[in-house]
């Protein structure tokens, strides 16, 4: 479209219904031309199309839920199977996501909100498997340089337990191999950073979406 403009509309009533109402409404009505995770361009409700129409009338945790999760959808979180944001973000995500499961217990969407803290606590310590966080867990020089700088930091808070966490990773990649399995009883490092953190792994998009729209979707 960007390089022959008059295709559009010379073709237009060769498209199927549906096709000419999305070109139509592109720009309008929160629908929006995105590129999704596998590279491929494809429609999309804009996220904040939710939160600005309907959060606003909604109870304050369902509406404090929807605003954020919004917020941080629009743009993906994973490209090429890793992370596009940087670890100072996911450790935001992750304290966020967990003040609103302590602050919301009764919310609709707690399921969803717990998900979301165990996702992004992992991501933070762990990675993803393209992208790990280390390989070995043995010694600083071994971790990342900017997710080492973000759970430093997050160790020295004090109410949260991530900064517990965070406390126990710093204390964990001191260890050595045999210290870590006779304490954990696992022998690779990622069951043992599992075991000592007590950090509950999750599969991501599973059982919900939580990362391309304003509300997690059931997969």
């Amino acid at each position: 479209m960007a390089q022959y403009p008059t295709i559009q509309q010379s073709h237009h009533q060769e498209f199927s219904l549906r096709d000419q109402y999305l070109l139509k409404h592109k720009g309008q009505a929160y629908v929006e031309l995105h590129e999704n995770t596998q590279q491929n361009l494809v429609y999309r409700r804009n996220p904040q199309y939710l939160a600005r129409i309907f959060a606003p009338y909604l109870p304050q945790a369902e509406r404090v839920f929807i605003e954020n999760l919004a917020q941080q959808n629009m743009q993906n979180l994973f490209y090429n199977q890793d992370i596009t944001i940087d670890a100072n973000e996911l450790l935001e995500r992750a304290l966020f996501w967990e003040d609103y499961v302590n602050k919301y217990p009764k919310s609709q969407f707690i399921k969803e909100a717990q998900y979301l803290y165990q996702a992004y606590s992992q991501l933070l310590f762990k990675g993803v498997s393209v992208n790990p966080v280390s390989e070995s867990y043995l010694g600083e020089s071994s971790i990342k340089s900017d997710h080492l700088s973000a759970i430093e930091k997050l160790s020295k808070l004090n109410k949260s337990q991530l900064s517990n966490q965070a406390r126990r990773f710093l204390s964990f990649i001191q260890m050595n191999l045999n210290e870590r399995t006779k304490l954990t009883g696992f022998e690779h490092p990622s069951a043992q950073l599992n075991q000592y953190l007590k950090l509950k792994s999750v599969q991501l998009n599973q059982p919900f979406d939580c990362f391309s729209d304003a509300i997690c979707y059931k997969n």
